[in-house]
């Protein structure tokens, strides 16, 4: 192989090198990111169900539940 292809070769190579890394750090990140929106949710679902379970039907506070979920 000549000299001119071998660094051309290597090059290339080099490249696909760092393509390949970038596209591992890139899913990576899209796969926190995705974590982290799960926990989101999940922490989204969990406040509407004490929210829900703090006020009563007619809309007041009722202090037994805000005292045990408080304890919780």
């Amino acid at each position: 192989m000549a000299p001119s292809q071998q660094l051309l070769t290597d090059y290339n190579i080099d490249n696909a090198k760092l393509v390949l890394q970038n596209g591992i750090k890139e899913m990576e990140k899209k796969i926190a990111d995705e974590k982290i929106m799960k926990y989101i949710y999940i922490a989204q679902g969990k406040l509407a169900s004490l929210v829900g379970r703090v006020f009563s039907d007619e809309g007041r506070l009722s202090p037994n539940v805000l005292r045990g979920v408080l304890q919780q």
